[in-house]
């Protein structure tokens, strides 16, 4: 008895790696322009004193050696999106992060630094949350 095995087809074979090369070109490209737009708008855009000012006064401060904007350690405040939205509370910690002062470091505990803009930062969402 003999197994008959098919070859694949050699246009097939193409047509797939083509639509692989298409696929991963514009998935390299899309990140690639993402990361443009970031670097532009963090090399070019500052951020107006009436939106530092927008119902968080004083929660925004300016850093010392660059001039850009910083959150202030130790405050604590309540923002609002739109004057219909509930409050959200913010404590910024020492360290000028958002949330509680972390403790010391315990044995086996991982902990990960998160950066970024609005969404990392969680407007409009309780640090609970």
């Amino acid at each position: 008895m003999t197994v008959a095995t098919s070859a694949p087809v050699p246009g097939k074979v193409r047509k797939r790696r083509r639509w692989a090369f298409v696929l991963t070109a514009l998935l390299l490209g899309f990140a690639v322009a993402l990361v443009l737009v970031e670097i532009a708008f963090r090399s070019f855009w500052t951020l107006p004193q009436w939106l530092a000012e927008f119902q968080n006064a004083g929660m925004y401060s300016v850093a010392a050696d660059d001039g850009a904007p910083v959150l202030t350690p130790g405050y604590r405040g309540a923002l609002r999106i739109h004057p219909g939205a509930p409050e959200t509370h913010v404590a910024v910690n020492s360290l000028g992060m958002r949330g509680a002062e972390l403790a010391a470091k315990q044995p086996g505990e991982q902990r990960v630094l998160m950066v970024g803009d609005s969404l990392v930062f969680g407007y409009g969402v309780e640090a609970e949350q």
